[in-house]
């Protein structure tokens, strides 16, 4: 469970200290695979209630945002 909190931690800071300020996405996927790893820990019913929060949240964006492509 240390790998996570760090890559947490590094995200955090990345941020705060203005480090990535003007990047894009590519810059946060290798803090991705550890941060994705501590949802291991989660209990069943709260990775489930994770998931459904994110597909709700996709879908809401996708029929909200509107994009020239």
């Amino acid at each position: 469970a240390l790998l996570p909190l760090a890559a947490l931690a590094g995200i955090l800071v990345s941020d705060v200290s203005g480090l990535v300020r003007g990047e894009t996405e590519r810059i946060w996927l290798p803090f991705y695979v550890w941060v994705l790893a501590a949802t291991a820990f989660l209990p069943r019913w709260q990775r489930h209630l994770w998931l459904l929060l994110s597909v709700v949240l996709a879908i809401g964006i996708e029929v909200v945002v509107r994009t020239e492509w």
